[in-house]
């Protein structure tokens, strides 16, 4: 699992509230709390589980973003989007990085001409 951006982010972690979690521009764990309220007022009351791992997929653009969640709702019921669920942060990570991958140019592995 990632680490987390700040102490409080890691305190809201493990004893805050059921939120959602997203990878900053470092890789670190952060609270989303506009997520998270969001969600929060679409399904309710939510209590801590365990934390899982998804990759959302956003509707309108098609950009995937890793969601670590401390109860399932809060990804599995996403307005904005559709969700895998993942065992490892590791592989969902891998996903979205995934996207930003391209296939190597036929052109930069073929060699020149004699």
């Amino acid at each position: 699992m990632p680490p987390f951006n700040t102490a409080w982010d890691e305190a809201a972690f493990f004893t805050g509230p059921a939120s959602i979690f997203v990878m900053d521009h470092k890789g670190w764990l952060k609270v989303d709390p506009e997520r998270s309220r969001e969600m929060w007022l679409l399904v309710g009351v939510l209590s801590r589980e365990e934390a899982r791992h998804y990759v959302l997929t956003d509707t309108r653009t098609g950009l995937k973003m890793y969601l670590c969640v401390t109860h399932p709702d809060l990804a599995e019921k996403q307005p904005k989007g559709s969700v895998i669920r993942y065992t490892t942060a590791e592989e969902a990570i891998a996903v979205v990085e995934g996207q930003w991958l391209t296939p190597a140019s036929p052109l930069a592995t073929t060699p020149p001409p004699p």
